[in-house]
């Protein structure tokens, strides 16, 4: 790669001088064909257009040498030429090519035609609307005999219709895909459908009055189609229906009974390479239990309903949404433990607080500063009770691995260790998944060959789950395993977040279900200010709603996998 690029960059050092002085017309095209020699390995298709190039500078040669044109020119001047003629001849290409021809509304291509088909005629879309330049002051004073861009297209319009010999078939968007409002016709449309609505009557309705005729003539004429392609209209018209469709994938759509079936009423088969010969890696069971339902169908259905759309706000942020806020806390406790205990460290902390507040992430004036200072106070807490914990060099940090058997195969990874422990820090607040991450990768450290304690840290409360025997640890690990197995297959009514809050509320008071059950809708339907479980798309479309049939299922599952949890799990003084 490295040789590549050391040819690459001396062909350009080669070629560069020469590209920069004058020659001649041969001299020119001589360059160029070694130019595109040198740097282009074309295929066949690519082939054509090179040989366009070549065949250009040709035909240009042979018109210099009858002009007698032997003075040497510019590269400026073959850039611009080359430009111009193979722009006109990209725009004329392909017209008139096969059996069916697709183009722009161009003068002089009203060449007759069986069948003509315009797409698209909406209001403001054709005719164009061009806005004039700023500085084109005769758009401002125009005269008679002035060209204007909307006559234009009307006169082409116009040549359309009369290339029409047999047929004519004009479209446009008439209700929108988001809300299925209404949409507006071009004006050029709205006039033709007018003009034929007063002029022509269907045969046998001459008697009928204009109103009627024209009614009668138009629902003839216009065909209007259903938002969705698998409308029952397309499949099973009604008597004088134009509408049909070939897409017949649409048609189990409209079986009653598919169309109520859950999708999620089977399971599906493990593949094949999911097998024990494959095995597991410790991070893939880590982001199962972060969102089942989203695992499930990214893996098995691939099927993703993120958005990368990038909003701009619209006025001054006065506040940092929960990702921000998560971040700056983030580079905050990083900075507290990087200083570690020496005379600098404070200078060096308020270093990061000035860059910080000068890198524009902050609210500005006096909203930034209280929100800094706040979070600063945190952190700095968090990184206090940390600092006994947290090794002090690269000797005290080990990276175990894990490589445990289980019935259902193998499980990978590593684990980052500090002075023998495990430690894992959020510089927010622990909720349910966190606790059963933590609880998963404890598990899998007590199996290794360096057993030892879990340390959670958040930026109130400190936690710890003790070293457990192996054959302890086994049985738990396997069944969460197992759960995975069982999430691979169909979606698990399993919400992390809403199984722990259920779970503690009965804990604290096994007398009183309802309360648990009204704790788990409370973090599963969310509130103000609070997103919930069940806002989740993925979660949405599962699980639309908690109902007592997956209430039920959620139950079972938090007393099977998280009573162990919670019996291990201790305060940490």
């Amino acid at each position: 790669a490295l040789g590549k690029l050391a040819w690459f960059v001396d062909s350009l050092a080669e070629f560069l001088p020469r590209l920069q002085r004058e020659h001649s017309l041969p001299a020119w095209s001589a360059c160029l064909n070694e130019l595109l020699e040198r740097f282009y390995l074309a295929d066949e298709e690519e082939e054509r257009l090179l040989q366009l190039i070549r065949s250009q500078l040709v035909e240009w040669q042979g018109a210099l040498a009858e002009a007698r044109f032997e003075r040497p020119i510019t590269a400026d001047l073959v850039q611009d030429y080359l430009g111009s003629v193979l722009g006109e001849q990209r725009s004329s290409q392909r017209f008139l090519a096969g059996q069916v021809n697709f183009c722009t509304l161009m003068p002089m291509r009203s060449i007759p035609f069986k069948q003509v088909c315009l797409l698209g005629m909406n209001d403001g879309v054709y005719p164009r609307t061009l806005a004039p330049m700023g500085f084109d002051l005769m758009a401002s004073a125009s005269r008679r005999g002035d060209r204007s861009r909307r006559d234009d297209d009307r006169y082409l319009f116009l040549e359309a219709l009369l290339s029409a010999q047999q047929g004519l078939y004009i479209s446009y968007q008439g209700f929108s895909a988001q809300d299925n409002s209404a949409k507006v016709p071009s004006v050029l449309l709205a006039e033709l459908v007018d003009y034929v609505r007063q002029g022509f009557v269907l045969a046998g309705d001459e008697t009928l009055p204009d109103e009627q005729s024209g009614e009668r003539l138009l629902k003839h004429l216009v065909v209007e189609h259903p938002l969705t392609p698998y409308s029952r209209n397309y499949f099973y018209p009604e008597a004088g229906s134009r509408l049909f469709t070939y897409a017949v994938d649409w048609l189990p759509a409209l079986d009653p009974v598919a169309g109520a079936a859950n999708f999620q009423s089977g399971e599906l088969p493990l593949p094949p390479e999911w097998g024990k010969e494959q095995g597991l890696e410790l991070a893939e069971l880590l982001r199962f239990y972060r969102q089942p339902a989203k695992y499930f169908l990214n893996r098995r259905l691939k099927v993703w309903f993120e958005l990368n759309e990038a909003n701009i706000e619209d006025s001054e942020p006065f506040e940092l949404d929960g990702l921000q806020h998560y971040q700056l806390k983030s580079l905050l406790l990083d900075s507290h433990l990087a200083q570690g205990n020496g005379p600098g460290r404070s200078d060096s902390v308020d270093k990061r607080r000035e860059r910080l507040r000068l890198s524009g992430q902050l609210p500005q004036g006096w909203f930034g500063r209280l929100l800094l200072d706040d979070l600063d106070k945190q952190m700095g807490g968090l990184a206090e009770r940390l600092r006994p914990w947290v090794a002090g060099d690269e000797a005290q940090k080990q990276a175990v691995e894990i490589d445990i058997s289980l019935a259902q195969g193998q499980l990978q990874g590593w684990i980052d260790t500090q002075k023998g422990r495990q430690l894992i820090i959020k510089p927010g607040s622990f909720n349910g998944k966190d606790l059963l991450l933590g609880w998963i990768q404890h598990l899998c450290l007590s199996l290794s060959e360096a057993p030892g304690d879990t340390l959670l840290f958040d930026a109130k409360l400190s936690w710890r789950f003790p070293a457990l025997a192996a054959d302890e640890a086994r049985p738990r690990l396997a069944a969460l395993v197992a759960l995975w197995q069982q999430g691979m297959k169909r979606p698990l009514p399993f919400f992390p977040n809403t199984a722990w809050d259920w779970f503690k509320a009965m804990e604290k008071d096994p007398d009183k279900p309802d309360a648990a059950d009204k704790a788990a809708l409370s973090r599963f339907n969310g509130g103000w200010m609070i997103n919930g479980e069940g806002e989740d798309p993925y979660v949405a479309r599962c699980f639309p709603e908690l109902n007592d049939a997956v209430l039920t299922q959620l139950q079972e599952l938090a007393r099977e996998h998280l009573t162990s949890l919670h019996q291990t799990l201790e305060e940490l003084k």
